[in-house]
């Protein structure tokens, strides 16, 4: 659990500088008939994060559909299936781990300012446990879910009247991470 607590602090902490920092690439594919423009989100920024730049603007307006990673993504929808997935009263996550890690484990909670701390994680399965420690600092942070990158642009499209997209459900994402081992 330690191993994929780090692996997941690493990959955001790599990947949020550079979002903040540097202007976000577009890539343009082109045919005779079609064009496809390719633009990486990030789904936690800071509210004053400034990363639209001309040429996104064009691309945006010149698109009629967005594809975005999920589009049922809604806070009631998402807590529905933490509730069906991410959690497991009946088998206590300290349950799972020998004095060390248990200690490990209230420790990272405490670090990283969870609500309720070890209570809390105690209900959850490994994989949700793992996301909210890695998360719980970046939201303390001041990054936002709800002006990430992906919902910016889906609130902008919707609002021009132009088809938004997804690629995969907000449940198959979920069961991706409930299903590792």
């Amino acid at each position: 659990m330690k191993r994929l607590l780090a692996r997941l602090a690493i990959c955001l902490l790599l990947l949020l500088p550079v979002a903040a920092i540097a202007q976000p690439a577009l890539w343009m594919v082109k045919g005779a008939d079609t064009t496809i423009y390719l633009f990486g989100t990030v789904h936690l920024l800071p509210n004053d994060t400034d990363w639209r730049y001309p040429a996104l603007d064009k691309a945006l307006t010149d698109s009629h559909t967005l594809y975005i990673e999920i589009t049922d993504d809604d806070q009631a929808s998402m807590a529905a299936l933490v509730l069906q997935y991410g959690l497991d009263p009946a088998h206590p996550l300290g349950d799972m781990l020998d004095p060390a890690e248990l200690q490990q484990l209230k420790n990272a909670a405490d670090q990283a300012g969870v609500p309720g701390g070890m209570q809390t994680l105690g209900m959850m399965k490994p994989w949700l446990a793992a996301l909210t420690l890695a998360t719980a600092p970046l939201l303390k942070a001041g990054l936002d879910p709800q002006h990430g990158v992906d919902k910016q642009l889906k609130a902008q499209m919707l609002a021009a009247g132009k088809s938004v997209l997804g690629l995969e459900t907000a449940e198959q994402q979920i069961r991706l991470l409930a299903d590792m081992p």
